[in-house]
This record gives C-alpha cells, sequence and structure tokens, in this order.
C-alpha cells in the first residue's frame, strides 16, 4: 500500500507552503491555515499544483510546491 502525502499531515504548525510560477517565476507563500483553507486537509501535491494559479501571469498549472 501506498501513502500519498497530503497537505494536513505534511505540514507543521509552523510550517509554510511555498509556490513557485514554473513560466514568470513569481512566489507565494501561505501558512498552514492559509493552505488548509485553500486547497483542504486532503489535498494531494497532485491537487496543488492542478488548483493552482499564477497571480503574476495568469498560468494555471504550472508550479513548483514546497513545504
Amino acid at each position: 500500500m501506498v501513502i500519498f502525502p497530503k497537505l494536513a499531515r505534511e505540514m507543521g504548525a509552523s510550517s509554510t507552503l511555498t509556490l513557485q510560477c514554473g513560466r514568470c517565476g513569481h512566489m507565494q507563500t501561505f501558512n498552514r491555515e492559509q493552505a488548509l483553507k485553500l486547497y483542504g486537509p486532503d489535498a494531494t501535491p497532485y491537487d496543488v499544483r492542478r488548483n493552482s494559479r499564477c497571480s503574476e501571469c495568469g498560468e494555471r498549472g504550472n508550479v513548483v510546491a514546497f513545504i
């Protein structure tokens, strides 16, 4: 059985989720509360990438996400 990482399980109380646009390089950071509200506690890395849109250039789904 493979366990996929879930956002709520991976992020500690002081963790941040950082997204970087693959097109323009713009970076956005979210604290744990913001990330869980935006993506949901059961979001996988695939979900985060798929549901993200750059606030600078508008590119959708082309992000690098790291905690």
